[in-house]
């Protein structure tokens, strides 16, 4: 008896030790899941689909899970595509109901047929105090790396004013990068930010939540511009702004160690 009391102890204390799979979790919706292929979420309201993965939350109409490359398909090991999928998104699952049994065939396709990229909304992310809205976000569960495509526009909340801090893409070929493991979002590919009174525009921008700091940062030979609120501008390649002092100064061209460990990650 004392012998399968200890066993119990160690199993129990294994199983408290191994880490939770970071997930995405589906609320009020049933996930389509076909064999090994993937599973699928569809809604036809434009944010009726709710998924969570720790402290961020998804809402759009369209959720597609698939098996990360090189893997099983495999809750905590997915690839997630959420908002305006594409048409080789829905098309995944079509060869697999050539292989189902009529009666599940016939149970499936007006699903699957419900995948039709032509109705997809765009997708909202709410991460703590930023909310990003954009055209698709791709998520890895098991590394938490996510992409965000554009159109894009970031809020969060400001120490400059009653209006929030907006962050955008300029182009619709932007995107944003984020990691759950970290608090910093970096938009690329032609950025500007908009502060009650301060703005600027750059090749890219990072900003840290927990800090309130956003980076600009210009790739070329044409400097950044940034106005603070009280119209004195800073041109520099690089240039710091605060949403909690309000204030703007130029920087050396290096990239914070933190950013530098998000972008090799991602890439």
């Amino acid at each position: 008896m004392r012998t399968l009391f200890l066993l119990g102890l160690a199993l129990g204390a294994w199983a408290l030790a191994q880490p939770e799979k970071r997930a995405v979790v589906i609320e009020g919706s049933n996930l389509v899941r076909i064999g090994g292929v993937g599973s699928f979420s569809v809604s036809q309201e434009a944010e009726g689909i709710v998924g969570v993965i720790e402290d961020t939350v998804i809402r759009s109409n369209r959720f597609v899970f698939i098996p990360a490359p090189g893997q099983a398909f495999e809750e905590g090991k997915r690839v997630v595509r959420v908002g305006k999928i594409s048409a080789a998104d829905a098309a995944v699952f079509q060869p697999a109901l050539v292989s189902v049994a009529p009666a599940v065939r016939q149970r499936l396709e007006p699903l699957v047929a419900q995948l039709d990229p032509a109705t997809a909304q765009g997708v909202r992310v709410e991460r703590e105090d930023l909310e990003v809205t954009g055209s698709l976000l791709v998520i890895v569960e098991e590394s938490g790396e996510g992409t965000i495509l554009g159109p894009l526009e970031a809020q969060a909340a400001s120490g400059q004013g009653a209006q929030p801090l907006i962050l955008r893409s300029e182009s619709s070929s932007g995107q944003l990068l984020f990691d759950l493991d970290t608090d910093l979002v970096v938009i690329e590919g032609g950025a500007g930010f908009d502060d009650n009174g301060a703005s600027g525009r750059a090749d890219e921008i990072a900003y840290d939540q927990k800090l309130g700091v956003a980076v600009l940062r210009c790739l070329g030979a044409e400097p950044c511009r940034a106005t603070d609120s009280g119209g004195n501008e800073v041109v520099a390649a690089e240039i710091e702004y605060s949403t909690r002092s309000g204030n703007l100064r130029a920087r050396q061209r290096e990239r914070p160690r933190q950013l530098v460990e998000l972008r090799l990650s991602l890439n």
